[in-house]
């Protein structure tokens, strides 16, 4: 599946679950991090754009924060 494909929702609980385990991350890492989870070994135009959309979901949603640069879980 190409990075467009990826539903925002899909990505937003990607980033979730990886946050379950580090509790924060540069939100860089964490948008890396979350390309590799869906099979993502480099990022690109597509995919940094499906992860930033991911993101603005996750956020929408309550799974995170972001405070100076670093993606935090709630």
């Amino acid at each position: 599946r190409d990075a467009v494909d990826l539903p925002p929702e899909e990505v937003a609980n990607g980033m979730k679950h990886i946050l379950a385990d580090e509790i924060s991350l540069p939100t860089t890492d964490l948008s890396r991090l979350s390309a590799q989870l869906f099979g993502f070994a480099r990022s690109g135009a597509n995919v940094d754009s499906a992860m930033h959309r991911g993101m603005v979901k996750a956020l929408e949603k309550g799974y995170l924060k972001v405070e100076k640069g670093r993606a935090v879980i709630l």
